[in-house]
């Protein structure tokens, strides 16, 4: 029993001093993301103003009630992966404390209470999100956050090497099969992406207008460049056998274009059938919505090396900072997106080479 109190204590300081040990960095990137958000906030403040007081006072609180329960919904899987990470990596503290001789029954001890410990951290968060949607904390939400938790962390997730088929292909296909089979974010953020294009025709028929739209398309299309961002952040710390083989810059970065080019064309389809099937609204209000939705991923490979190829937090502030001017910009005048391909052409001139220094 004297071992399991100090134990946990360890592993939750072990945890803040992780948090800690880059603490300015992440406190930079929180700062910088704060001000990004509060910039497009202000920039849209009175154009969203307008636009959405053309709404009923129901679905504005619908909309502000959905918004927290898919809060609720996504930090309980965010904290509960954080937990299983925790106690099933393969440098976890089950295996040290096995080493000092401790028994099954207080390992199984020491697993339980940090899976409370997480459970608490979960439910905290309620209030926090309370907070920013002005929403009461419910039963309700208390119970969706309890069970996203607990199935979330019941949940064992193996990957198997003896099911995982040997592999041959082109560098291309090896790449993708990389990033839909083995790269959970980056595959976890690319089905959220499709996911979210698939929502943009569905809203499009209860939602009557253009802004709204375009917005959504546009966020749909971060997303997913935030998934292609993360493969390759997670690509480059292993790219030297690929160098010492031969592959060239250029051939680096078409290998990613062809990737990029998927997803960017399967996005913008699927958001285009909103403007040909599921409105109203007259066509030219929705001209830039394969634009706004397929853009940003199609730009990654290009935007990928300009700064540092391996932090991925560094290239999503890069692409956020992309969609607000361009995006913004494509909304406005159609120029923006006949001018796309220069912008891709000079960004590629402007990081030729770096990928030997990545």
């Amino acid at each position: 029993m004297s071992l399991i109190k100090p134990t946990v204590i360890l592993i939750l300081r072990t945890q803040v001093r992780k948090i800690w040990w880059n603490f300015e960095q992440n406190f930079t990137l929180l700062l910088s993301a704060a001000a990004l958000v509060s910039l497009f906030v202000y920039i849209l403040k009175d154009f969203a103003t307008s636009e959405l007081s053309k709404f009923s006072p129901e679905w504005m609180a619908l909309g502000l009630r959905s918004s927290f329960y898919l809060g609720v919904f996504c930090t309980s899987l965010v904290i509960a992966r954080q937990v299983r990470k925790i106690l099933d990596s393969q440098d976890s503290f089950q295996s040290i404390l096995y080493r000092i001789g401790a028994s099954s029954r207080d390992v199984a001890k020491i697993r339980q209470a940090l899976a409370i410990v997480g459970f608490a951290v979960s439910i905290s968060f309620i209030y926090f999100l309370s907070l920013v949607f002005k929403q009461e904390p419910s039963v309700l939400a208390y119970l969706l956050a309890s069970i996203c938790y607990l199935i979330s962390l019941a949940v064992q997730i193996r990957r198997n090497e003896s099911h995982v088929k040997k592999y041959s292909g082109t560098i291309v296909d090896w790449r993708r099969h990389q990033l839909l089979h083995r790269s959970i974010p980056g595959k976890g953020l690319l089905r959220l992406g499709v996911a979210g294009a698939i929502a943009v025709p569905i809203s499009a028929i209860f939602i009557k207008t253009a802004t709204l739209i375009q917005l959504s398309s546009l966020a749909v299309g971060l997303v997913t460049s935030f998934g292609l961002v993360q493969a390759i952040a997670a690509d480059l710390p292993n790219s030297w056998f690929e160098k010492q083989g031969g592959l060239t810059h250029d051939q680096w970065q078409k290998s990613w274009q062809v990737i990029a080019n998927t997803f960017a064309l399967t996005i913008a389809t699927i958001c285009s059938f909103s403007v040909v099937w599921l409105t109203d609204l007259p066509p030219q209000e929705l001209w830039n919505i394969p634009f706004l939705a397929g853009f940003l991923p199609w730009l990654v490979p290009s935007l990928a090396l300009q700064i540092d190829g391996r932090s991925q937090n560094l290239n999503i502030i890069v692409m956020v900072l992309t969609g607000l001017f361009l995006g913004t910009a494509m909304m406005a005048t159609p120029w923006v997106a006949i001018a796309l391909p220069i912008i891709k052409s000079q960004a590629s001139q402007y990081q030729s080479g770096r990928y030997f220094r990545a």
